[in-house]
């Protein structure tokens, strides 16, 4: 079967779908087709043992890398942002802060352009 994402021919696919007429060859290629419902996946069972929940860390933009953003990725940081603030309104609070000591550092030395995050 050919992954009809990649088109690449694969003998043992990640999923299978569409009554075994249409295969998607790994993961990679599985998340840029979010449209497939787990009722037309025909290889659901391989799907049902439980799967590891990773927690994306969430980074403070500076108001340069903020100001580069699309205007929907900017909406999206924003609210983001809103809500971490919400969970953890003490460690927000230190990046922004380090941030804006960054800001004034770099306005003094035009050398440093970033500041790290920890």
């Amino acid at each position: 079967m050919k992954c009809t994402v990649c088109k690449q021919q694969k003998y043992s696919p990640f999923i299978i779908y569409d009554k075994y007429k249409s295969c998607i060859c790994s993961y990679s290629c599985s998340i840029k087709v979010p449209t497939i419902k787990s009722h037309r996946i025909d290889n659901i069972d391989d799907f049902n043992e439980p799967r590891p929940v990773t927690q994306s860390i969430f980074k403070l933009l500076t108001d340069r890398e903020e100001q580069k953003l699309t205007n929907r990725l900017k909406d999206n940081y924003r609210r983001r942002l809103v809500v971490e603030y919400k969970h953890n309104p003490i460690e927000i609070q230190k990046q922004i802060n380090l941030i804006s000591e960054c800001d004034d550092t770099s306005d003094e030395d035009e050398s440093s352009d970033e500041c790290e995050l920890d």
